[in-house]
Formats: structure tokens, C-alpha cells, sequence
């Protein structure tokens, strides 16, 4: 006994789940991009310079200024991918700290991108089953 089944609307269920997708990888970016601007708005411990309290290593970096807090965005960056990501030049050393060791670790971009990956599995968990 031979079984044939036929999938007459394989193209459209393929579409159809590419535009989940891309639905599900833009709202994890934003989360991001929201947990991250979160973050650089929590009350910071470090040092007092002037009216302003810097973030202490470990803590996400506390801005004395809106540039990097605004230049937080998130994208659609292909058919299925969306990215976090910011354009200010001096967030790696505040992510990393830097060479020297003259400024230690603020991360803000990796412990959203661990809060990031749950969320992705459960809006994955969500839309697909």
C-alpha cells in the first residue's frame, strides 16, 4: 500500500512562517533594546562627579549625557534576523572595559542579550508551538 501526500501551499506556509519569524526576532530585539536603556536608568553606587553617580564596575554604565541611552535601537536587519545594537563608539569599552584596565566591565548588551534569549524561546514557544 503507497501513501502520496501532497502539500499544495508549501510556498505559503514557508512565507507564513518567515513573517512569524521575523515578527518574533523584532520583538526580542526590542525587548533588548528596552531591558538595555532599563538598565542605564537603574540607580547606580559608583562615584559622585559633580551631580552625576557613575555606575561601579558590574553595573550597567550610568550616561551623564542622552546620547548612548538614545542610541540604543533595534532593526529588522534581513527576512528573519533583527538586531540590538548602538552606533556610540565608546559602548564596547563600557561593555568590555577596556585594554589598559583603566575601566572595568559595565555591561549592559550581554545581560540583556541573556534575558533576550528566553524571551526569543518563549515567543518562539508561543507562535510555533
Amino acid at each position: 500500500m503507497a501513501v502520496e501526500i501532497k502539500i499544495n501551499n508549501l510556498r505559503k506556509i514557508a512565507e507564513s512562517m518567515k513573517q512569524k519569524m521575523a515578527a518574533v526576532t523584532m520583538r526580542t530585539a526590542v525587548f533588548m533594546q528596552n531591558d538595555i536603556r532599563g538598565q542605564m536608568s537603574d540607580v547606580k553606587s559608583g562615584v559622585m562627579y559633580g551631580s552625576h553617580r557613575a555606575s561601579a564596575p558590574g553595573e550597567a554604565p550610568a550616561p551623564d549625557t542622552t546620547d548612548l541611552i538614545e542610541s540604543i535601537s533595534a532593526a529588522q536587519v534581513d527576512e528573519v534576523n533583527a538586531a540590538t545594537f548602538t552606533s556610540v563608539p565608546y559602548s564596547v569599552p563600557l561593555e568590555f572595559g577596556n585594554a589598559s584596565g583603566t575601566l572595568e566591565k559595565r555591561p549592559s548588551f550581554i545581560p540583556a542579550a541573556e534575558r533576550g534569549a528566553e524571551f526569543l524561546k518563549e515567543e518562539l514557544r508561543k507562535e510555533f508551538g
